[in-house]
């Protein structure tokens, strides 16, 4: 079978797995599979049209475009609910970058952030009073989520900390108070009780969380958008994770993030 064709079968049989997996679970949930080998899915999960590889099925066909020659092939690595597929054969060079399945917060398996040593732009945000105070998960923005509202994402992302494991806690954090900080707070306190998995799931937790922001509020997603490929960099002193810490050599994840959610949604 010539790569190609070995793509347009992968892609067919994903779609019919996918959505015989769906429907197990989710019985109005439907895939499409266009002949450009791009499969959505649809109200899974309270996400209606979320296309779950809107560009990297498109990424791996091109892989195999350019190394015809190559006994290229795209294999499923595991069938889970976050099922993985990646171009084995063709040459580094010209195999996609990350993860391709039907998890759209599955995009990359690399650090994510910004564009290298040659971006044209940083882009800083944290300041309340200054550019881009939407890009913090203090800002603002209340978010929908499984038929809840949440005061902001803070509240969201925190709540995470207990869903699945103890949601009492995790309700405790959405009605606390309006304020994004006493939301931080209160889920500081109740550490003890977070999912013991936590450290594994928080980054996919944030990519969710930014995920529901960005695509309920148009003009943030706008904002996003128009920053073109900058690095986005959380310029907080106090935290060296999520930001950049007060040496400014922190891992930026929330910057990170932010710069996958740009790559996912601008091929939606």
């Amino acid at each position: 079978m010539q790569p190609m064709a070995q793509a347009h079968h992968a892609a067919r049989e994903e779609a019919r797995l996918l959505q015989q997996d769906l429907c197990a679970k989710e019985p109005e949930a439907q895939v499409q599979h266009d002949q450009h080998d791009r499969i959505a899915a649809v109200n899974v999960h309270g996400l209606w049209n979320v296309p779950p590889s809107p560009f990297c099925w498109r990424r791996s066909v091109y892989a195999l475009q350019q190394e015809l020659r190559a006994k290229a092939s795209i294999v499923v690595q595991n069938r889970n609910p976050q099922r993985a597929y990646q171009s084995v054969s063709a040459p580094a060079s010209a195999q996609p970058q990350g993860y391709i399945g039907y998890n759209p917060f599955k995009l990359f398996t690399g650090s994510g952030g910004g564009t290298g040593p040659s971006s044209p732009t940083r882009i800083l945000f944290y300041d309340k009073n200054k550019p881009y105070y939407g890009f913090t998960n203090f800002s603002n923005h209340p978010i929908k989520f499984e038929g809840h509202i949440y005061p902001t994402s803070e509240h969201l992302f925190q709540s995470f900390k207990f869903q699945g494991y103890r949601p009492d806690l995790a309700r405790r954090i959405r009605k606390c108070s309006d304020s994004p900080r006493v939301a931080f707070e209160e889920a500081q306190r109740l550490k003890p009780f977070y999912r013991p998995d936590w450290k594994q799931v928080n980054i996919e937790k944030m990519d969710i969380t930014l995920w529901h922001k960005f695509t309920q509020h148009d003009a943030l997603k706008d904002e996003l958008l128009s920053t073109g490929n900058a690095e986005l960099i959380e310029d907080s002193p106090y935290d060296s994770f999520w930001g950049v810490g007060k040496d400014g050599k922190g891992q930026n994840q929330l910057g990170k993030a932010l710069v996958r959610l740009r790559r996912l949604l601008r091929g939606w």
